[in-house]
């Protein structure tokens, strides 16, 4: 039924009525960079057929962008897509250079388009293309292969990254880990594929899933697993409240850093309780008192770690250590209040809306 779809960049279509708005859907179509090159000659491309000509390979992925939206909104009972946007972008990573089209939209259902409501799926209109087929047998195909500990090859992860399949991504980040933890000799095969395309394979997921995902992984190995969620600005105050709550008041500093594509003002109103957690954090070390070798009483400041320091110094002055009274560091202390500067400048941003 893929063709009966109607798609428009409009909000309303002609002489229809949108009976129900179902959800917005989208896709993204990824393609190296060398898609591009070489206009002059005439080679076979990535999706099967020859291009003499840079207007000819943009709009091959167009209409492939559009054909996949369409899919999208039919498999959700939709019969229509509204508010069609496509967008034009270049990804990176690990040395890999990409280009990608992305189509957003809202699919709907029109009343009487076409004037076939309420179709059966034995109607002799609805079809599947032999395209759809044969991405249905990859996708099938690639998560049998990495159930079975087979990373995805080079044209995998192409379809991937334009597919990208929600119930195996759990299993890549776990090959990721592994591949990442071990010596490059003992890496599995196909695992610089593997780094290369991770990255972007993630930032295409949707995005509360790979947070969830990614967050979930983030105790046990904090600095892989952090670069995925820096790289893809997988910004998540709510979960950074956790990790203070359970004492991973380091890991939580380091996830400051961590930027977001764009704030809600459920988000602002998260980061200034981090704020008030970090400024209520219990003391662990303490100023005692004692006494000189002449009798006199001095205050001293022992570190949370024990090191008796000078009253007067914030942070101890041990090499090793450098903790304040609790338990932070110069570095964290400088990182929180970086922190504060930047809850302060969006909530000044807001106060314009």
């Amino acid at each position: 039924m893929k063709g009966n779809i109607i798609i428009t960049t409009t909000s309303s279509i002609n002489n229809a009525e949108i009976e129900k708005y179902i959800e917005l859907v989208s896709t993204n179509v990824v393609v190296g960079t060398n898609f591009f090159s070489d206009f002059g000659a005439s080679f076979v491309d990535l999706f099967g057929g020859l291009s003499d000509s840079y207007q000819n390979k943009l709009q091959k992925i167009y209409t492939i962008a559009i054909d996949n939206l369409k899919l999208k909104a039919v498999r959700i009972g939709a019969n229509a897509v509204v508010g069609l946007k496509i967008d034009f972008d270049e990804i990176s990573g690990k040395g890999k250079s990409m280009f990608m089209i992305s189509a957003l939209g809202t699919a709907v259902y029109i009343k009487d388009l076409h004037n076939t409501t309420n179709l059966n799926i034995n109607e002799p209109n609805r079809f599947i293309s032999n395209e759809s087929l044969s991405l249905e047998l990859t996708r099938r195909a690639i998560i049998k292969n990495i159930k079975n500990n087979i990373l995805p090859n080079q044209d995998e992860w192409i379809y991937l990254l334009n597919n990208p399949i929600s119930e195996i991504s759990e299993l890549i980040l776990n090959c990721y880990i592994l591949n990442k933890k071990i010596s490059e000799y003992q890496r599995a095969e196909k695992s610089d594929l593997l780094f290369s395309y991770s990255q972007n394979f993630f930032k295409l997921l949707d995005t509360d899933f790979a947070i969830e995902l990614l967050y979930s992984k983030l105790k046990s190995e904090p600095k892989i697993v952090l670069e995925l969620i820096v790289g893809n600005q997988l910004f998540s105050p709510r979960h950074i409240i956790d990790l203070i709550k359970s004492n991973e008041v380091d890991l939580s500093i380091q996830c400051l850093l961590i930027n977001s594509n764009s704030y809600i003002k459920n988000d602002l109103d998260l980061m200034f309780e981090i704020i008030n957690l970090y400024d209520t954090l219990s003391e662990n070390g303490k100023i005692e008192n004692g006494k000189t070798m002449l009798g006199k009483s001095k205050d001293k400041y022992i570190c949370p770690n024990g090191h008796i320091n000078e009253v007067d110094n914030e942070f101890c002055s041990n090499y090793s250590c450098g903790q304040n009274i609790k338990g932070l560091t110069k570095f964290q202390v400088n990182e929180i209040n970086k922190f504060k500067v930047k809850v302060d400048s969006l909530k000044s941003l807001f106060e314009f809306l």
